[in-house]
Parts: C-alpha cells; sequence; structure tokens
C-alpha cells in the first residue's frame, strides 16, 4: 500500500467523516497470510495518524508486527481495528455466521457405559457402578450420564482483544502482557480468506449444527462428548463482497537435512489417512525400510489443511453435523513439554529425553468436533516448530532420528510459515516451488486470498476492506 495512493486518500477521507461514535472493526482470517495483512493494516493505521506509529499500535502478542496472532491498532478517526488470525475456515464461519444462535437444546444428556477391570477390588468404586466378580478379575461397569447446559456462545465468535482492555501505546511497539484479560468474544466482519464460501461447510443458506463452546468433556472418561445431538443451529449469508488480492502456496516440509525431497499426492493421501507410512515409500532408501513418516498437520480452521487435502484428493472431510473423522495427525512433543485438552486438561505429556509423537487429541475448535487423531496445530508456525524438532531423539518404533534408517516428521502450511521456521520444503510430485513453477501451473499447492466482507459490516468497515484491497 502506498502513502500517496488516490484510492488510499479516498478512503481516509471516508474514513475521516465517519460516525461520532468510535467503533472496532474485527478482522480474521489466514494464519500464513498474517505476515502481509499485518504489515499492510500497520502501514494503514499509521498513515490515519499522520505517521505516527506509537499513535496507531496499540498492541501485539508479539514484537514482531507480522508474526503477530492478535494485533488491535488506532486509527485517526476514533475507530480501532482488532484481529485475530484464527484460519481461512474460521474466518468464513466467523463472517458470513448469524449475529445471534439459534439455540436447539438448553442441556443436553451423554449417555456412555464404560467397563474398568482391574486385578484387585479398589477400596472406593468408580461413582455410579458396582464392583462385580472375584479376585483378580474385578469389572466395574459404569453408566454415564451427564447434563451440559449450553452457553449463550455462537460458534462463529472468535476471541478477539479488546481495545478497552489491552494496554496503552508505548514508547516501543507494545505488547500486551496479558492477553486472556483482553478476551471478547465477537464475530468477525471481514476476513483474509484463501478458501471459498461456496465450497466451505458454510456455503450461503447452509443450515450447519455445530456445538456452541470448546469444553464438552466427560469429566469420567476424558472423553469429547460427540455423541451430543446438536445444541446450535447457524444458517450462513451470503458475504457481500469477496475480491481476490493474492497468491497463497502451500508446502509439505520436514525437518532441515532430511533425505526427504519430494512427496507426491499419492503418498500424501495415504499420510493423511494412515497417519505414518513406511519411509522407503518415500525416500527409496533401503535403510529407510523399518522407519516412518509422521504427519503433523493443521486443525478445522485452517484453508491450509482444505486446499492440502483437495491436492491429495481427499475434498474437505469436515461434515454438517461438525465431526471429523478419516484424518490422522500427530501432535510432537518435545522433552518436558505437556499438551492438553482445549478446555486445559492434561492429554499427554513427556518426561523423558527423547520426542514423544502422539496422535492428536479428540477436541472441539470454534463448534466444530475432532475425533482423536483427525485435529491440529492452530498455526502453521506451530507445525514447522514441531517438524523441525531436535533430530536426536526416539520417535515411537524407537529408531534414532540422526542415524541412518531415521523416522521423519512431515507437515504442511503456507508456504512462508514452513520457510521461515526453517524447515525443508519438499518438492510436489516431482515439482518445486518457485514463482514460475506457480505461474505455470505446474506447481499446484496454491490458492487466491480473498477479501471477505460480511453481510454485518458497517459502512467504515466496508471502507476500511475496499482499502485493504487496494
Amino acid at each position: 500500500m502506498k502513502p500517496h495512493s488516490p484510492l488510499l486518500a479516498v478512503a481516509l477521507a471516508a474514513l475521516a467523516i465517519g460516525s461520532a461514535k468510535a467503533e472496532t472493526i474485527y478482522i480474521t482470517g489466514a494464519t500464513a497470510f498474517r505476515y502481509v495483512a499485518n504489515n499492510v493494516i500497520d502501514q494503514y493505521a499509521i498513515s490515519t495518524q499522520g505517521g505516527n506509529t506509537n499513535a496507531a499500535r496499540v498492541a501485539f502478542d508479539t514484537n514482531n508486527i507480522t508474526k503477530a496472532i492478535n494485533a488491535v491498532w488506532k486509527l485517526g478517526n476514533g475507530d480501532y481495528i482488532s484481529a485475530y488470525w484464527a484460519g481461512s475456515q474460521a474466518g468464513i464461519q466467523s463472517v458470513t455466521g448469524p449475529s445471534s444462535v439459534v439455540t436447539t437444546n438448553k442441556s443436553v444428556v451423554s449417555t456412555n457405559v464404560t467397563t474398568y477391570t482391574n486385578l484387585v477390588k479398589p477400596t472406593n468404586s468408580v461413582v455410579g457402578g458396582i464392583w462385580t466378580g472375584s479376585a483378580g478379575n474385578w469389572t466395574n461397569k459404569v453408566l454415564l450420564t451427564n447434563r451440559v447446559t449450553v452457553p449463550l456462545q455462537t460458534p462463529n465468535t472468535l476471541p478477539f482483544w479488546d481495545p478497552a482492555v489491552v494496554s496503552a501505546p508505548a514508547a516501543s511497539v507494545p505488547v500486551a502482557t496479558n492477553g486472556a484479560a483482553a478476551t471478547v468474544y465477537v464475530p468477525a466482519v471481514i476476513g483474509l480468506v484463501d478458501t471459498y464460501q461456496k465450497s466451505s461447510p458454510f456455503a450461503a443458506a447452509n443450515k450447519v449444527s455445530y456445538y456452541s463452546t470448546n469444553n464438552y468433556y466427560d469429566t469420567n472418561t476424558g472423553l469429547v462428548l460427540t455423541n451430543l445431538s446438536a445444541l446450535a443451529t447457524n444458517v450462513y449469508s451470503a458475504a457481500t463482497s469477496i475480491t481476490p488480492v493474492a497468491v497463497i502456496s502451500y508446502a509439505w516440509f520436514t525437518t532441515p537435512n532430511s533425505p526427504l525431497f519430494n512427496l507426491t499426492a499419492g503418498q500424501a493421501k495415504k499420510l493423511l489417512t494412515n497417519g505414518v507410512i513406511n519411509a522407503y515409500e518415500v525416500t527409496q532408501q533401503l535403510s529407510d525400510t523399518n522407519a516412518g513418516v509422521y504427519t503433523v498437520g493443521r486443525n478445522l480452521d485452517s484453508g491450509a489443511r482444505a486446499n492440502i487435502l483437495i491436492n491429495a484428493g481427499l475434498g474437505s472431510v469436515l461434515t454438517a453435523t461438525g465431526v471429523t473423522k478419516g484424518i490422522s495427525q500427530y501432535a510432537v512433543l518435545k522433552p518436558g513439554t505437556t499438551l492438553k485438552y482445549s478446555d486445559g486438561r492434561l492429554y499427554a505429556s513427556n518426561s523423558s529425553t527423547s520426542l514423544l509423537v502422539t496422535p492428536w487429541p479428540a477436541e472441539v475448535v470454534d463448534g466444530k468436533v475432532t475425533e482423536k487423531g483427525a485435529g491440529g496445530y492452530s498455526s502453521g508456525s506451530a507445525v514447522a516448530t514441531a517438524v523441525t524438532a531436535p533430530t536426536n531423539t526416539v520417535l515411537p518404533n524407537g529408531i534414532n532420528t540422526n542415524l541412518p534408517g531415521t523416522s521423519y516428521l512431515v507437515g504442511y502450511s503456507g508456504a512462508a510459515e514452513g520457510k521461515s521456521g526453517n524447515a525443508q520444503l519438499l518438492q510436489w510430485n516431482g515439482v518445486p516451488l518457485t514463482l514460475d513453477m506457480v505461474k505455470s501451473g505446474a506447481y499446484t499447492l496454491w490458492s487466491y486470498v480473498h477479501v471477505l466482507v460480511g453481510p454485518a459490516a458497517s459502512s467504515n468497515a466496508q471502507t476500511l476492506a475496499a482499502t485493504l484491497v487496494t
């Protein structure tokens, strides 16, 4: 964006005479595109403040503005921009979803039968069950009945930072120290997305049932209550405008200096459905016949995930019921780290000196349920961090990854995120990622980025969206 642009001047003038009451314009979208989006929004906000950077920048969750997931700016007319980069699918869901939820149940009952077997009879039996059997084979069958109250939170709201709460501008790039205290759950009105609404689960007029919180767990078993009836039904509206502004490329990547250089669509399909394949299929090295390649990927909010699945011949596996299965991905835990469910409960911990690679836990993300192993990381940078974990460690099959005949980690996301994370980018179907290969169509892992404007966008928000397009 150039400060002397005539279009920008017109937009600035329009915003300058905007509503007297300040509003906050909420923006979301592709995590992989945030490097560009944050920079453009930052330049724009500074220009509205007469070049005063400190007046424009309110708070970010990182000192590197281009990498911020949460960010808040103040415009010259008193309006605020609050950005939260959640992923393109989440962006479409938020921007085109209803302003209020249609609740089908105030509470629901989940019933499961769980069997516990102990060699000795415990002193205290599990609540709700009776121990039966004899010495050495005691069994407790428990009928679990749980009533869950539905919170008044719509599935299309996202956790944005509230400008009224976050810290004031500082002398240098400000960083909010307590993002949780600054969070407000609201729908976005602008999305920068790399998938199309019409091909997403949230196409116009689609009636989609989802869970309206991230915390539906059976407290006795620790399992996500995927057998709950739908808690909320949303009817999605058409975006008022969707304008292409860029092309974004994706890539599969791996640990630096590994012998993995290329991945085919067929191999990708096997990886995504099985979670792990024999390394020899990829490396063609006889020493790898007993090694594995493990898949690390994104969660359901990701546009990169949707595009990767399409290119692998899988399409979207997100169903109208909000329960997703059939995709298998792993979480990578470095020594001394833990992984928690989305409600904060512990799922896995790694107390060893080696990497722990474990199926992703079942979870609910923005009302969408993924069964165990089907979920993934919330950003491509997190995928890159996992894939590029130190290599002097041991994967589940016991093969040391700094020796010949290793096991390998591969992940996918926006190519820029993999590259900035120092991962080794793989060729796709024998074609390297270069600008010329993308322009010629030979490299197919790419998509258009659109500026998506929702029906709830105010005139100021619509003007801002038009300005971002320029």
